[in-house]
């Protein structure tokens, strides 16, 4: 079977940028800069042919297909995670740890 879909990165950027109406909101959450988020985005709609968003001074507004577009997207990401995390639990709620000097800890902030 062969899929018909547009680059994964373009997708994460939409819908995170979609649900926070924020290119920069959507950025800190993906750990990207703000730029690489619009520059998703905006690949993703010339793919697409279509614009997901109405760019305005103060932030974002979703136009009519971006709308009928985010629901299906962000149930796709819930699915795929869902897969993920049943045949690999370990990755749920996975957290970095780090270990540190005691030296160092003593002049961190909270040290």
């Amino acid at each position: 079977m062969t899929y018909r879909f547009p680059s994964l990165n373009g997708l994460k950027a939409f819908e995170a940028a979609a649900r926070h109406l924020s290119f920069k909101a959507a950025a800190a959450e993906l750990g990207v800069t703000a730029g690489a988020v619009s520059q998703q985005v905006k690949r993703l709609e010339m793919s697409l042919g279509i614009s997901l968003f109405r760019r305005l001074p103060q932030g974002l507004l979703l136009t009519r297909e971006g709308a009928a577009y985010l629901p299906d997207v962000s149930r796709a990401f819930d699915v795929l995670t869902d897969a993920t995390e049943a045949v690999a639990p370990a990755l749920n709620g996975r957290k970095l740890s780090l270990g540190v000097d005691p030296l160092v800890a003593g002049r961190l902030p909270n040290g």
